[in-house]
């Protein structure tokens, strides 16, 4: 009989599936993607999710307990929905693919994107720590580490490439907050050293790669 701490227990299965979806993840973002804008942002952000499933297959650690993720989730997920409504009124969907040499978005297709994706990420949430589909905590991973964290860094980032405002970066600014607080509730047993790590490989990655590739 399985204890409730076994079932959050990722195993060599879930692990190969959690692999499995941020593969497809990857290819979905590099195909969508009109110019670089979603590889050099999303790609990076499911690569550091995955890894950071990884480490807690290698060290046995349980999934966390629903209670412990799911108020500063849910915070998170209503705050990316003031984000999004600046990112809309000021023209992010216009102004982020043209950056890295794409076309810009559709408002349609903008609204689309970004309702599926706060969608799936719910779902997927609730679902692997509620519903014990562990591999599902790949996409809601991806919503604590690029959707929160990286995000607020990248909008730093293209604001001072910019050299002002850049769509979306006021209300990005929160995640500086939201997002570590968030990370630490998803990832039993870190210490702010972890943290540190994963802001410092996104400087040293993602970060260049907004940088150099991007068009202007």
């Amino acid at each position: 009989m399985k204890t409730h701490g076994s079932n959050r227990l990722l195993t060599g299965r879930d692990m190969a599936l959690a692999a499995a979806i941020a593969a497809a993840m990857c290819v979905t973002f590099w195909l969508f993607s009109s110019g670089a804008e979603l590889r050099v942002t999303f790609i990076p952000g499911a690569l550091v999710s995955l890894g950071i499933i990884g480490h807690l297959y290698v060290r046995r650690t349980p999934l966390p307990l629903p209670q412990r993720v799911l108020p500063v989730y849910m915070i998170a997920l209503a705050w990316q929905g003031v984000h999004f409504a600046e990112e809309h009124a000021a023209g992010f969907w216009r102004d982020f693919p043209v950056l890295y040499g794409g076309q810009a978005a559709s408002t349609n297709l903008f609204t689309w994107f970004n309702m599926t994706a706060y969608a799936v990420f719910s779902l997927a949430t609730v679902a692997s720590l509620v519903g014990h589909v562990r591999p599902l905590v790949m996409p809601s991973m991806f919503f604590v580490v690029y959707g929160c964290l990286a995000n607020a860094i990248s909008h730093v980032t293209w604001s001072v490439m910019e050299g002002g405002y850049f769509p979306g970066l006021y209300t990005g600014l929160m995640y500086l907050v939201i997002g570590p607080v968030l990370l630490r509730r998803v990832w039993p047993n870190s210490t702010w050293r972890h943290l540190a790590a994963v802001v410092a490989t996104f400087l040293v990655t993602m970060v260049p790669l907004e940088v150099i590739l991007a068009a202007r």
